[in-house]
């Protein structure tokens, strides 16, 4: 809680008391000194996420590797969830965020998936920057953890992911094959798009301008948007092809709608798109893996959302980082109890819309979301009432291999020989309960003593002050995300800067606003006129 705000509680509470805002910040720092008793809070907070009795697993590293150096990259996971990781160990998201503490230290956050769609921290990372070597250290890291998970549950068959989702950074690419060669890496559509969106909207308006010189800014917006839109759906069409051969034949049906008419954008998207990452974007490869219908890492940006806003009590980024893994842990603690009861409450519930005796043996076993995926397919061959029929294609089999799930093909032949579908028809990610026996094991310790605070982190890309002279700016201590690059391009071209976030937000109009001018009747004119007469001569 900010002081301000803790001291509008007191005086709520007791409008006498004799308090200011000194008083707290001096309780708060004797509160802190006390609990750091002598020791560094680096050394208090490696102590504090080692040993039986913790909340998290760590693994960390150093400059030199040795004591009497400086912290370079820490890695956490909360014990309670290591339940649910082994549950759900197939599909992560990875992404990463920044501004969460004074160090300028990436947090990269591991996000998991539970039966019921709901999202949960299965590991988090402060690293120094983000080069190959550092996303080794993360990756490394989240398979030692599932080496020990893997231990503490042997039943499981705890075995390396079958898909990563990221944003397509090359270094996390390269340490991702190395730890896990044999997880695919899939990119996120939404970064894909984004840049795409940001090398188009130009051209678009260009292409506008040079066909409408007289037309409103209204009208310019409204074709930017309409044909940015059909762009988008026709792209995201030719990414659904259920084969290579279809895929080929939708890429050259789209470059042949839009070779001439955008001719550098499609390059851009031949060359750094198609060439290299199609097998990471297309349906006929991404979904021979489980992914679970996942396209973006839009789950991870809004785990950091939620994040920042149980940092926000810090009032800014200037924390260091046992600051925030303390809220963080207050962040972990509620929503692992959400998931779990939400699990519990789901396997009480009886969904009418899965009447249909094919489900009967499944219905509270398995997650409602999973079932409302079959129910999809279903209705395929028996649609609700007003619906036609579809045209039954032959089987693909990457419903199947994408997400653990009965296809419409299997569903037919259940029909044709009345039977129902089996639990073991589901991938074992959608029961609601799946329990497990384990003996409980952590990973061995190491101390901590005079292991020092890390150094300030370099951010990426080129710093002020490179190419000349720096200029002096204030320095952003807030936890709000900078705007994406394609956002900042859409803000340019469309004009309106309001939207943008961070170091890109417009900013507020400095000094004091004017108050309105009062209207003055004709009968207080003369005596005003003459006020500033005499205001005048006195200053002559």
């Amino acid at each position: 809680m900010l002081t301000r705000h803790t001291l509008n509680v007191f005086e709520h509470e007791d409008p006498g008391i004799p308090l200011i805002s000194r008083d707290i910040y001096n309780q708060r720092a004797a509160a802190r000194r006390q609990e750091l008793n002598g020791r560094s809070s680096i050394e208090a907070i490696l102590e504090m996420t080692s040993g039986d009795d913790s909340d998290f697993n760590h693994w960390h590293a150093t400059e030199s590797g040795e004591r009497n150096s400086r912290l370079s990259r820490l890695f956490l996971t909360y014990k309670p969830n290591r339940e649910l990781i082994a549950h759900n160990h197939e599909v992560l998201i990875v992404d990463s965020t920044y501004k969460t503490n004074k160090f300028k230290m990436p947090l990269v956050n591991i996000i998991g998936v539970t039966p019921n769609n709901k999202n949960f921290f299965i590991g988090s990372a402060f690293i120094p920057s983000e080069t190959v070597e550092d996303y080794k250290f993360v990756f490394g890291a989240l398979a030692h953890l599932y080496e020990s998970i893997e231990r503490e549950y042997p039943n499981i068959g705890m075995e390396a992911p079958a898909t990563i989702l990221g944003d397509g950074d090359a270094q996390q690419i390269a340490a991702i094959e190395t730890v896990f060669p044999d997880t695919q890496y899939r990119l996120c559509i939404w970064h894909i798009n984004g840049n795409i969106q940001a090398k188009l909207l130009p051209k678009i308006k260009a292409e506008f301008d040079s066909k409408s010189s007289n037309s409103s800014a209204e009208e310019r917006k409204e074709y930017i948007d309409e044909t940015w839109k059909n762009f988008k759906n026709e792209w995201m069409g030719t990414l659904q092809a259920n084969s290579p051969a279809i895929w080929d034949s939708n890429w050259m049906q789209f470059r042949g709608d839009y070779d001439n008419r955008f001719p550098s954008v499609m390059a851009y998207i031949q060359k750094s798109i198609v060439d290299k990452h199609t097998k990471r974007l297309v349906k006929c490869w991404t979904d021979r893996h489980y992914n679970w219908g996942i396209q973006a890492t839009s789950r991870g940006e809004g785990q950091h959302g939620i994040l920042k806003n149980e940092l926000g009590s810090l009032g800014t980024s200037r924390g260091d980082i046992k600051d925030v893994v303390d809220k963080f842990r207050l962040l972990l603690r509620r929503t692992n109890s959400e998931i779990r009861a939400s699990l519990s409450q789901e396997s009480q519930k009886f969904v009418q819309r899965f009447e249909p005796s094919i489900f009967s043996k499944v219905i509270k076993k398995v997650s409602i979301y999973a079932l409302d995926r079959v129910l999809g397919q279903y209705f395929l061959l028996k649609p609700p009432k007003g619906e036609e029929i579809g045209t039954l294609r032959p089987c693909s089999h990457l419903f199947r291999a994408a997400w653990g799930l009965p296809c419409v093909h299997e569903i037919k032949e259940r029909i044709d020989t009345n039977k129902s579908l089996e639990p073991e028809d589901f991938h074992p990610h959608w029961f609601l309960d799946r329990r497990l026996d384990g003996h409980h094991s952590v990973p061995p310790c190491r101390q901590f003593e005079n292991i020092q605070e890390p150094r300030i982190a370099v951010p990426k890309g080129r710093q002020p002050g490179a190419l000349g002279k720096r200029k002096k700016q204030k320095e952003d201590l807030s936890t709000e995300r900078n705007s994406s690059h394609h956002e900042v391009v859409a803000a340019a071209v469309s004009g309106d800067n309001s939207q943008l976030k961070g170091i890109h937000r417009a900013p507020k109009p400095r000094g004091r606003k004017r108050k309105a001018t009062e209207d003055i009747s004709s009968s207080q004119a003369p005596e005003r006129r003459r006020g500033l007469r005499r205001k005048q001569g006195t200053s002559g």
